[in-house]
This record gives structure tokens, C-alpha cells and sequence, in this order.
């Protein structure tokens, strides 16, 4: 349960991590192409030509268009990687669950006041603990009681 949620953890960080880096290259292209249709690069006496302006606002939108894309497809990871670990939660329970009752069946079958009527009760109970639906119940003895 904690190690899902650790991992559920570090997976939003690095898609917050990754969003922020892809926000971040976007709008550094953003700006420049601002900059530059606004004459206000390195030097304040070369002016672009429409041609340049238009290039450096085609690459702000491919770059944009990029940070969106890899924003989107690393949310869309970690939704998929929470929602398999929030389904496999219910499992683990489970498991959990019937690991503890096996272990107070052995308890008891190991504590000193186990009795042989108690004894194979606990026995029959362990045995059911540990078969698995998919298998029968084990065949009867041949000459059993009649």
C-alpha cells in the first residue's frame, strides 16, 4: 500500500516536473518571437523582415504545440500507471488479509494448548485457507467410512 502510493507520488512529480520544463520551452519561444516582431533583439536598429518574424512565430507554435504534446502524454502515463495501482489495491488487501488469518491458524496450531480434536480443526481450516478455488477438494480415501 505504501510503496503504490510512493510510486503514484513520484510519477506526479516528474509529470509536474516535465509539464513545468515543457511550459517553460514554450514560453521562451513565445517571448523571443515577441521580441523579435517587436524589433527589441540585440540591436535596436535592425528591424525584421517579415519573413524572419514569421519563421521565429512558426517555430514559438511548433515548440508550443511540442510542450503541449509531451505535457498531455506524460499526464496521461501517470493516470494509467495510478489507475493499474489503485485496481491492483483491492488484491493486495485481499492477500493481506489471508496471509493474517493463515498466520493465526499456525499460531494456534503451534501454541501448547492445541488439543487433537482442536488440533485437526485447524488443520481442515489451514487446508481450506490455502485451496485455491480453481482446485478440487482432494479425493477420498479408498475403504474410507461407510
Amino acid at each position: 500500500d505504501r510503496r503504490a502510493q510512493e510510486y503514484t507520488r513520484q510519477l506526479m512529480e516528474a509529470e509536474a516536473r516535465m509539464s513545468r520544463e515543457a511550459w517553460v520551452i514554450a514560453l521562451q519561444a513565445h517571448v523571443t518571437t515577441l521580441q523579435g516582431q517587436q524589433g527589441l533583439g540585440g540591436d535596436p536598429t535592425h528591424l525584421e523582415l517579415p519573413e524572419e518574424a514569421g519563421g521565429k512565430a512558426r517555430m514559438s507554435k511548433e515548440a508550443w504545440t511540442r510542450a503541449i504534446d509531451v505535457s498531455d502524454l506524460v499526464h496521461g502515463e501517470v493516470i494509467s500507471l495510478r489507475t493499474t495501482v489503485l485496481g491492483q489495491i483491492p488484491e493486495m488487501r485481499e492477500l493481506q488479509a489471508a496471509d493474517r488469518r493463515r498466520q493465526t491458524v499456525i499460531s494456534e496450531l503451534l501454541s501448547p494448548t492445541g488439543t487433537g480434536d482442536s488440533l485437526a480443526k485447524q488443520v481442515a481450516t489451514l487446508q481450506g485457507l490455502a485451496r485455491d478455488s480453481t482446485h478440487p477438494e482432494p479425493p477420498e480415501e479408498a475403504g474410507g467410512s461407510a
